[in-house]
C-alpha cells in the first residue's frame, strides 16, 4: 500500500526541522497523533502537527514586532492533486483549534502546504481557513519551489524557512556568546 502523501511530507519536513535545529536557533515539537503513535492507540486531535519556538530576533509576518509571540503553531498539508491549499483539506476540529489559538489567544498559526503537482511549498496564515475563500493576496505569506514529486529539496527548504523566519545562525550566535564571556 502506498504511503499517504501527507505522511511522507511530514517525515520530509521533520528532516528539515532537524537540519534547521542543528544550523539555526529553532525549537520544534511534534504533537503526537494516531499515526505517529503507530496506529495502535487513538490520540485525541491536537492543535497542529508542530509547535515551533522562534528565538529572539526572528520575525514572523503575522506579528507586529520582534517582541511579539515567538511560539507558532505549524500545520503540514500536502496534495498530489492541488497546486494550492484547499479549505476542505483542513478538518473541522483543526478549524476549531485555529479559531481558539489564532483568534482568541492571538498565537500565530501557519499552514504549510506542499504541492507534489507543482513542487511548491506555500505558507498560509491559518486564519485564512476561517474565511469563505482563500485569498492568495491576503493570506498567502510565502511560496517557493521546494521539491519534486514527494521528495523535498531539504537544504533549499531549510534555507527558505530560515530566511522567512529570519532565524539566527547558531554558529555565529555561539561565537558571539563565547567572545562576550
Amino acid at each position: 500500500m502506498a504511503q499517504d502523501v501527507g505522511k511522507v511530507f511530514e517525515s520530509e519536513l521533520e528532516a528539515v526541522f532537524k537540519q534547521l535545529k542543528e544550523s539555526h536557533l529553532l525549537g520544534w515539537h511534534r504533537f503526537p497523533d494516531t499515526h505517529s503513535a503507530g496506529g495502535e492507540q487513538i490520540i485525541q486531535p491536537q492543535p497542529s502537527d508542530y509547535l515551533l519556538g522562534l528565538p529572539h530576533g526572528s520575525q514572523l509576518p503575522l506579528c507586529n514586532s520582534q517582541a511579539d509571540q515567538r511560539l507558532v503553531f505549524f500545520e503540514a498539508k500536502a496534495s498530489e492533486k492541488h497546486r494550492t491549499l484547499q479549505k476542505s483539506a483542513v478538518r473541522a476540529e483543526q478549524r476549531g483549534f485555529i479559531h481558539l489559538y489564532a483568534g482568541m489567544l492571538q498565537l500565530p498559526y501557519l499552514i504549510c502546504h506542499y504541492s507534489a503537482v507543482s513542487g511548491t511549498m506555500q505558507l498560509w496564515d491559518g486564519r485564512a481557513i476561517m474565511q469563505d475563500r482563500l485569498n492568495q493576496a491576503d493570506h498567502l505569506l510565502f511560496e517557493f519551489s521546494a521539491g519534486a514529486d514527494r521528495k523535498l529539496h531539504k537544504h533549499k527548504v531549510a534555507d527558505e524557512l530560515a530566511d522567512f523566519f529570519c532565524l539566527p545562525d547558531k554558529r555565529k550566535t555561539v561565537r558571539l556568546y563565547e567572545q562576550s564571556c
